[in-house]
């Protein structure tokens, strides 16, 4: 199994994305990490990761500092799955009569990274 971390990094409008080699062994899993509490990716087209075990793909998912390990259920075909960063930031938007409903808003940052 090979586990991965990946940790993001954002500073002054620039992403940069690298990977450390945790174990390796049976199977594979990642773990995602960042220097910025409201961090989130959001996989194009494809993701490692299907079910709820993981980010899936074209949804957004929160980081945060640490999220993970997740077990790899799509073995990789030899393509990177990129994937853009951003920060979630926490909205609130009016509802009908005098209800709100919350939700978040992610404002992607130049850069991304991708996995195996």
């Amino acid at each position: 199994m090979a586990l991965l971390q990946c940790n993001i990094s954002y500073a002054k409008g620039k992403t940069t994305v690298t990977y450390t080699v945790v174990k390796v062994g049976g199977d594979d899993e990642i773990i995602f990490t960042s220097s910025d509490s409201k961090t989130g990716i959001e996989y194009e087209g494809r993701s490692p990761f299907t079910g709820s075990d993981g980010p899936q793909a074209d949804q957004v998912f929160r980081v945060g500092k640490k999220a993970g390990p997740f077990k790899v259920t799509v073995p990789s075909d030899g393509k990177p799955r990129h994937f853009i960063c951003g920060e979630l930031t926490a909205v609130k938007k009016r509802g009908v009569g005098s209800y709100e409903t919350t939700g978040e808003n992610f404002a992607p940052w130049k850069g991304g990274g991708d996995t195996p």
